[in-house]
Formats: C-alpha cells, structure tokens, sequence
C-alpha cells in the first residue's frame, strides 16, 4: 500500500490516520491526484503526551514513497509545515519560517489536540496554501488562495500529480490526524472558488470518447439463436 507507512493504522471510513506511540512519526496520503482545478481540505489534530517527530501536514507527488521513514518536508517530493514550531519546509530545509502559528506563537503548540490546519491547492497555476484555526499561512504577507496572493508554495508543482498528505506519531500517549475532505461541515470556510476535496467534485472522466470509457470495454453481447 503505497498510500501509507505500514506502522499508520486507517480507521473511521479512512478519515483518521493513527500513528505509532513509542516510535518515530509516520505517513499517510489519499489515494487520488489533484492534477487541475482548485481544491480545499482541513486536518484536525490529536495529540497527547511527547513527540518524537510530532505531525507534518503538506502535500506530496507521486514521487514520494509514502511508505518510508522520511516525513513529509524532509525531501524534494514534499512540502509541509512541522507541527511544533509552524515553519514550512522542503526537501529538508525550511522554506518560511514560522509560516503556520497558532496565537502567534511557535512554542510546540501548532498541530496539538483540535487544532485544525487548512490546506487550499490550485492545480492549475501551482499554488499551495496552508493555515490554522482560520488564518492563512504568512509568507510576505497572509496567504489569501481566493486571490491567488502569498502562498506557501508558488513553484515546483504544475503539471504533476499532488496529493494531500500528513504524518503523526509520538513517544507516548495517543495521536491522529483526521481529514475532513468536505464530506462534512468544514471547520472554515473554504475559500472563494474553491472546491471540497471530495469525490462528488471528481471530473467525470467516463463519457464521450475517453479511453478510460468502461462502455468502451463491457457491454451487453446479443447471442441470436439458430432456431435447432
């Protein structure tokens, strides 16, 4: 299973990704590409006791295996805020500083039990944005994705699969991130033309002539008899 490391635990209608508690933090994605379009998804942190690692939200291509030990930010396939200090990192390095705060501050408290982190991609120009409990992200401004003004992350992403992805994990105590894909009342507001990252907001991609048509490859076969 490409979508997460074998130490996640999927539950509640694959919305809640449950990591380890005596161990390093570890990943999940969904399993489906944003190739165009603009879309919105919130995650909802829970998290108690230490961390080793805490929890990174982000997005990641096709390129990432999610599988592995390395989480999102700490390659070139990713990009995600660190939920202890709030800052925006990529391939290892962090690319804005203090990006995601909660109450202005980057004491350990940004992806801690009911905070919520929103996320908002266009597809179409390349632009990512992330913030919390209802305040876009800062990077030489606040992020607004209803204008297209101050995103996270302005370069590096058009025309390649991107999908949603988080990590979480702890020393002890219980943790998860829960994804609200807009199947249910946003926490927030999704911002002005965006839509929930749900699959009612899916092209459909069987009609007309795609080559994806199932039409195209089962139909009904009409057997005329012989009269014998």
């Amino acid at each position: 299973d490409k979508t997460k490391h074998a130490d996640i635990i999927i539950r509640n209608n694959r919305r809640e990704a449950h990591g380890p508690t005596a161990g390093s933090t570890r990943n999940a994605r969904i399993e489906w590409p944003m190739t165009s379009g603009k879309w919105y998804w919130e995650i909802e942190s829970t998290r108690t006791g230490t961390n080793n690692g805490g929890q990174q939200v982000g997005i990641c291509t096709d390129e990432y295996d999610t599988r592995s030990t390395s989480y999102p930010g700490q390659t070139a396939y990713t990009w995600a805020i660190n939920g202890n200090d709030g800052d925006l990192h990529h391939n290892g390095s962090i690319v804005v500083t203090d990006y995601c705060l909660v109450g202005g501050t980057s004491n350990g408290t940004v992806m801690t039990t009911g905070n919520i982190c929103m996320c908002a991609y266009d597809a179409d120009a390349g632009k990512f944005w992330m913030g919390m409990n209802g305040t876009w992200g800062n990077n030489s401004g606040t992020g607004n994705p209803a204008t297209g003004a101050n995103p996270g992350v302005s370069s590096g992403l058009t025309g390649k699969q991107i999908f949603p992805i988080a990590s979480t994990g702890t020393d002890s105590g219980a943790n998860h991130v829960t994804l609200n894909p807009g199947d249910r009342k946003f926490a927030y507001q999704a911002p002005s033309g965006f839509k929930a990252l749900c699959t009612q907001n899916l092209p459909d991609t069987f009609t007309e002539s795609n080559v994806n048509n199932p039409s195209k490859f089962f139909d009904i076969i009409r057997w005329k008899g012989y009269g014998v």
